[in-house]
C-alpha cells in the first residue's frame, strides 16, 4: 500500500500561454497552470523547475521510501508551449495516464503518478476559468481596514531591511489569500468546480451568447444507478468512481469550459461558443471515454447517461437551460441508460 504524501508546499507563478481552441471562435487567452495534489492546487510558474521526491529540498516532497531522493521534475518548455515532466532516472519510474515515460509534454488533465501519489496537470483560463476577480466576493471590511493600516505603517518605516521583510510577508498574505478564494470554488473530492461556480458563471455565459449572437451549451452527466453502486460496493468506493469520472471529464474538454459538480452524482460542463451538435460530439466522446476505461480504472463497469441542450432564443435563462438538459438526462435514463439526449430531440 502506498504511504500517503507529505502536503506540498504551495507555490505561486503565472505566465501567458497561446493556446489553439478547436470548438468555436475562442481567441488566446492567457493561462494558469497548477499541479493538483490530493486537495492541494500549485500554481505554476514557467520560469521555475519544480523538483519532486521524498527529500526535503524537493519542491514537491512525497513521503514514501519507494520514491527516489530526486524523483523527476515537471518544467516550462518553450518549444512545446507546456510544461514537461521529467523521470530522472528514478528507482521505480514514474507514469502519465497509466503510461511508463521518461519525458511527456502535459495536457490539461493528464495524470502524473509516482509509486502509487497522483499529481494532475491542469490548466485553467485567467479572464473566465479562474473564479476571481468579478465573480470573487468582496473582503470584509475588516479585512479591508487591516489591510490599509498595514500599507500605512509600511510607509512609515525607515529601515530598509525591515522594509522588505514586510512586502515580503504581505506578498504571501495577499497570495494565500488568492489561493483560498480560488479554492471557495472548488468541490474538494473531484476537483471539478462547485455548485457555488456554476451559478455564479452559467448565467454570464448565456448573456455573452447573446451579446455576441454565439450559443452556449450545458452537458449534464449522471452516474448510472449511482445508489446502488454505493450500497453494493461502499460509498469510499463511490467517491473513487465519482472522482475518476470527473477526471476522464476534465481529459475530454477544453480549458474554456467548465466542469462542475452540481450535487451528489450530477455533474455539469458548461461549453461557451459552442452549438448543441458540437456540445452533442462532446458528451459522446466523454460517455464512451468512461465506458471503455471504468473497467481499467475501476475494476468494475461504469456508465453514465448525459443531456444536451444549448441556449437560444427561447431558451435564454439559466433555469430554462438547466432544465432542458435535465429534461434530456432523463429521457437518456429512460431509453436505457449510458447513451446521450439532447434537448432539440425531446
Amino acid at each position: 500500500m502506498a504511504e500517503k504524501a507529505a502536503q506540498p508546499t504551495i507555490l505561486v507563478g503565472t505566465g501567458p500561454v497561446k493556446k489553439k481552441v478547436a470548438r468555436g471562435e475562442a481567441k488566446n487567452k492567457l493561462q494558469n497552470y497548477f499541479l493538483r495534489i490530493e486537495n492541494q492546487l500549485i500554481k505554476l510558474d514557467k520560469r521555475k523547475n519544480y523538483s519532486i521526491g521524498r527529500d526535503e529540498k524537493c519542491d514537491i516532497q512525497l513521503d514514501s521510501q519507494h520514491i527516489s531522493r530526486q524523483h523527476g521534475n515537471v518544467k516550462w518548455s518553450s518549444t512545446f508551449q507546456t510544461f514537461v515532466f521529467l523521470d530522472l532516472n528514478s528507482r521505480n519510474g514514474s507514469t502519465v495516464n497509466g503510461q511508463a515515460v521518461t519525458k511527456k509534454q502535459l495536457k490539461p488533465g493528464d495524470v502524473i503518478e509516482i509509486v502509487g501519489q497522483k499529481i494532475q496537470f491542469e490548466a485553467h483560463d485567467v479572464a473566465s476559468q479562474s473564479p476571481k476577480v468579478a465573480d470573487e466576493p468582496e473582503l470584509p471590511r475588516e479585512t479591508v481596514l487591516l489591510e490599509q493600516k498595514f500599507n500605512t505603517i509600511m510607509r512609515s518605516v525607515n529601515n530598509t531591511n525591515l522594509l522588505n521583510k514586510l512586502k515580503d510577508y504581505h506578498a504571501l498574505v495577499v497570495e494565500s489569500r488568492k489561493n483560498l478564494s480560488m479554492l471557495a470554488y472548488y468541490d474538494q473530492l473531484t476537483g471539478l468546480f462547485n455548485r457555488r461556480f456554476y451559478d455564479l458563471n452559467i448565467e454570464r455565459e448565456i448573456k455573452t451568447a447573446q451579446r455576441q449572437k454565439s450559443q452556449v451549451s450545458l452537458i449534464m452527466i449522471d452516474i448510472d444507478h449511482f445508489k446502488k453502486f454505493n450500497d453494493t460496493y461502499g460509498h469510499q468506493k463511490g467517491d473513487e468512481v465519482l472522482e475518476g469520472v470527473s477526471g476522464i471529464i476534465r481529459s475530454r474538454i477544453r480549458a474554456t469550459d467548465f466542469a462542475c459538480r452540481y450535487g451528489g452524482e450530477e455533474l455539469v460542463v458548461i461549453l461557451p461558443e459552442t452549438t448543441i451538435a458540437d456540445a452533442q460530439k462532446v458528451a459522446e466522446k466523454i460517455r464512451r471515454s468512461v465506458a471503455e476505461l471504468s473497467p481499467i480504472q475501476f475494476n468494475v463497469q461504469v456508465t453514465i447517461s448525459l443531456g444536451v441542450a444549448g441556449s437560444s432564443s427561447i431558451l435564454n435563462t439559466p433555469e430554462l437551460l438547466f432544465k432542458a438538459a435535465d429534461k434530456a438526462v432523463y429521457q437518456a435514463k429512460e431509453g436505457g441508460r449510458n447513451r446521450v439526449m439532447t434537448a432539440h430531440k425531446l
